[in-house]
């Protein structure tokens, strides 16, 4: 058993809990559980497209209702909502503090329950919290396991499983929250940083000397120029981080941080507006330099090598003793590189991902050759839309002696084909082509009702696909060589002669009267062969249409006014044009493929043959009556 048979059951959702006041704006996502670097993860999706989403890309966000109905009708495992700076809201997530089987809290989770005494519910995995509260934190979010606190670049899963006792709406907690914030992250003094190194210090650095290197770097010289974009446009974030980047090269020094911040394009009014005993600017500058260790050396010490004189020359133990000393010297450097932890990859690791692109690259080369086959038509998409299925289940481990189940319907989604179509394909793909093997089976599904929110689980029929053809390579070379026994045309598949395959058929149709059945006119048409479909690498050319001849008998002693409906009689369907039969989509009323409500070429000019017969007897029939 591998660990993805051990995928997590999320509660459902339970939409009427969740407070009116959360269920509002055009912050919603759903997300689902996936497998990733050897965890089980829960990205967020769109749910209008249901692409990857991003907590901090709005553009990926919908609605609550948009990502309710996806979550209900496209398999996901929940829905939730991401957090922005300006909605006033912060999440507590309290994780393993619940037994799920005895229901029974852990102490220290309880006591946050009932101080904050605010919405709260159980997390998608059953042993989790999560508190609601309105508030304002100095951060967009800590963890300290086992508690995570955010107030936005964040998203949180919701469920609606309220917990008894518990308010039903979002409460102001502002006190609480700072209470909480310093006992879990108390405030520590802020130690003077250690002085650079060097025999100017940073006094001797003039600001024009910080201004140049803060510009050398793209992020900096956006920020200097008032650009808030790499921060969603939040202008607060964007002091935050310039601030950050000033105290770097400053040496952490708060007066000449606010001098130089004064000379950006941030510099606003509201960097001296009253906040307390203190100003917007110097919040910001303290919350800059109370999470700050590291900053800029102006002056690192380099390493110096005596020089010795050309004319001079070098004995044997000199240069020895030198070359020992860059020796020790590198060793110092090696084990520097070391401490600072710097990522590196090997050799094998990069041609194993040159492997996988020359792969993925050629696998894209074979997945269009497959849909120019003019042959396949749409059995190509259903082939790729099989293949991948069923390599994705083999990879989760979901495959048993090579059999996999695979709805049919999930096979319709992917490639864009009908249900109904999907099951010709499949025929034509396990007799004609011989790529698989199919049996049908029925598997359990597991469905949430809408209104109750209970699961019910039931039965649902399903195709068992066994692949002879394992790899994607071989798999798709088959399609790609693919062509039909038989040749098809617009109107349906022409019969050819097995003596005479490269001579034209002759198409007899008679028309009859309806009551007497009395043969009134008879069409001879020769249709000639139709010639191979030309393909090459760039594009397909469709066949010329053939030339046609046609010879028509008629008995004009039979013909007299249109009293009974004249039909026209091919392969013994009577298609009347006042009582036609009804047509299957995408097919002729004689059973020939055709366009949606349209006829096949045969039918059309049968059609034309008989509008212009009536045309005639009417006009018999008008000139009689005069006279």
């Amino acid at each position: 058993m591998t660990a993805t048979d051990n995928r997590p059951h999320a509660l459902p959702v339970l939409d009427e809990n969740i407070p009116p006041e959360f269920r509002a704006g055009t912050a919603f996502v759903v997300w689902k559980y996936q497998w990733r670097n050897g965890t089980w993860t829960k990205p967020p999706f769109n749910a209008r497209t249901r692409a990857s989403a991003s907590h901090s890309k709005p553009d990926t966000w919908s609605t609550f209702d948009q990502a309710l109905t996806t979550y209900r009708s496209h398999g996901f495992d929940g829905i939730g909502r991401a957090l922005t700076a300006g909605d006033g809201f912060a999440g507590w997530d309290l994780d393993e503090c619940l037994d799920p089987e005895s229901g029974e809290l852990d102490d220290w989770a309880l006591a946050l329950v009932s101080r904050f005494a605010s919405y709260t519910e159980i997390s998608p995995s059953g042993r989790g919290l999560r508190i609601l509260t309105r508030g304002r934190l100095p951060f967009t979010g800590k963890r300290k396991d086992p508690i995570e606190v955010y107030s936005a670049l964040r998203y949180l899963t919701l469920t609606g499983h309220r917990w008894p006792g518990t308010p039903a709406t979002i409460e102001e907690r502002q006190a609480e929250i700072d209470t909480t914030l310093a006992e879990i992250w108390p405030a520590t003094p802020r130690t003077t940083p250690t002085p650079v190194p060097n025999t100017t210090g940073n006094n001797g650095v003039s600001n024009q000397a910080i201004i140049d290197n803060l510009l050398r770097n793209d992020k900096g010289r956006r920020l200097w120029n008032g650009d808030t974009s790499l921060h969603d446009n939040n202008h607060s974030r964007a002091d935050s981080a310039l601030c950050a980047k000033l105290a770097y090269y400053t040496g952490h020094d708060p007066a000449r941080i606010d001098e130089l911040f004064r000379r950006s394009d941030l510099m606003r009014d509201k960097w001296d507006a009253k906040r307390g005993d203190t100003t917007y600017g110097g919040i910001t500058i303290s919350g800059v330099l109370d999470i700050m260790s590291d900053y800029y050396e102006w002056n690192p010490p380099t390493l110096s090598i005596p020089e010795t004189p050309q004319h001079e020359p070098r004995g044997e133990k000199e240069c020895g003793d030198q070359v020992a000393g860059l020796m020790a010297r590198i060793d110092q450097l090696e084990a520097r590189l070391r401490e600072v932890d710097v990522p590196r990859h090997d050799l094998e690791e990069i041609e194993r991902q040159a492997e996988e692109i020359r792969r993925l690259k050629d696998e894209r080369t074979r997945f269009f050759e497959v849909l120019r086959n003019p042959h396949l038509k749409g059995i190509g998409t259903t082939a790729l839309a099989v293949f991948f299925s069923y390599k994705s289940a083999e990879s989760r481990g979901k495959a048993t002696e090579g059999w996999v189940d695979i709805r049919r319907g999930q096979i319709a989604e992917n490639s864009g084909n009908k249900p109904g179509t999907v099951t010709k394909h499949l025929d034509v793909l396990e007799n004609d082509l011989g790529l698989l093997e199919r049996d049908t089976t029925r598997i359990p599904t597991r469905r949430v009702d809408p209104d109750t929110g209970e699961i019910q689980l039931g039965w649902e029929s399903c195709s068992r696909i066994r692949l002879r053809l394992r790899t994607f390579e071989d798999f798709s070379q088959e399609l790609i060589d693919y062509t039909p026994d038989r040749p098809e045309r617009r109107g349906g598949y022409r019969p050819r002669c097995i003596h005479h395959p490269e001579a034209g058929t002759i198409v007899n149709r008679t028309v009859r009267c309806a009551e007497c059945e009395t043969v009134l006119e008879e069409t001879e048409t020769f249709v000639p062969a139709e010639p191979e479909i030309q393909k090459d690498e760039n594009h397909l050319s469709e066949p010329p249409s053939p030339p046609m001849w046609s010879r028509t008998y008629r008995d004009e002693n039979q013909l007299s006014a249109p009293e009974a409906t004249t039909v026209i009689q091919k392969d013994k369907l009577c298609l009347s044009e006042s009582d036609s039969p009804v047509r299957p989509k995408n097919r002729c009323r004689c059973g020939a493929n055709a366009g949606d409500g349209e006829l096949c070429s045969d039918c059309a000019g049968a059609e034309v043959v008989l509008a212009r017969e009536q045309r005639r007897l009417k006009g018999q029939h008008r000139g009689r009556h005069e006279r």
